[in-house]
């Protein structure tokens, strides 16, 4: 009986990472522009002509800068007359954060995203002011960390959303962490899944550290 349980385990886990490979790459216009802002003497036109090439993503963006969290001045119709009040890397950040969005979009799934999104903005909200607390220099990047921190839970929801709520109401009901019950329902581990994601998909290693290791802040090698 045991050797058919691990037989079985191995199987799903088999059947999930090939399901992983098939998972939509994150949109060139992300990784391009990622490209642009970490190499060197970017400008603020190259970063406008990538944009140009994916008007709904560019939209978005346009939706996110003149909200009442950036308070730009009359707000702006341009993308490239943001980019000197957001800067940058900013800028990459919440293009990012809109790519993984919409790649990993599982409105069908029988997993709840919004209470994912309202866990994860919570994380990085917290994550943001803290690092405003202690003065760290890229407070937005931790806000960017926090809310992508369990993108690995939507892949999953994408994957296999009956299961990974089965795990949450497992968790619940008998006091196991998350992680266990995903072991126990033969899941791959969210945070192993996101840090994979992040790593095919060339993300920051300040991004894709804590996504691959938000459970193990603990551990030496990680800090």
């Amino acid at each position: 009986m045991a050797t058919a349980a691990v037989t079985n385990e191995e199987a799903v886990t088999a059947k999930l990472v090939k399901s992983l490979d098939s998972l939509p790459t994150l949109p060139i216009v992300a990784i391009r522009i990622g490209e642009v802002v970490h190499g060197k003497n970017v400008t603020v036109q190259q970063v406008a002509d990538i944009l140009k090439t994916d008007p709904s993503t560019s939209a978005k963006l346009l939706r996110l800068v003149n909200s009442p969290y950036f308070g730009i001045p009359g707000g702006v119709s341009d993308v490239a007359r943001a980019i000197p009040f957001v800067g940058f890397n900013t800028l990459y950040q919440l293009v990012l954060s809109i790519s993984v969005l919409d790649t990993l979009g599982a409105k069908n799934s029988a997993f709840d995203i919004k209470s994912l999104w309202i866990h994860s903005l919570s994380v990085a909200t917290a994550a943001r002011e803290l690092a405003t607390e202690i003065r760290f220099s890229d407070s937005g990047g931790c806000f960017t960390a926090g809310l992508l921190h369990d993108m690995g839970k939507i892949a999953l929801a994408k994957l296999d959303g009956e299961r990974l709520a089965q795990a949450y109401t497992t968790a619940k009901e008998t006091g196991i962490s998350l992680d266990a019950a995903e072991a126990a329902l033969g899941l791959i581990p969210h945070d192993k899944i996101g840090g994979r994601l992040a790593k095919a998909w060339k993300f920051p290693v300040t991004l894709s550290t804590p996504i691959e290791h938000h459970h193990h802040i603990h551990r030496p090698e990680v800090r």
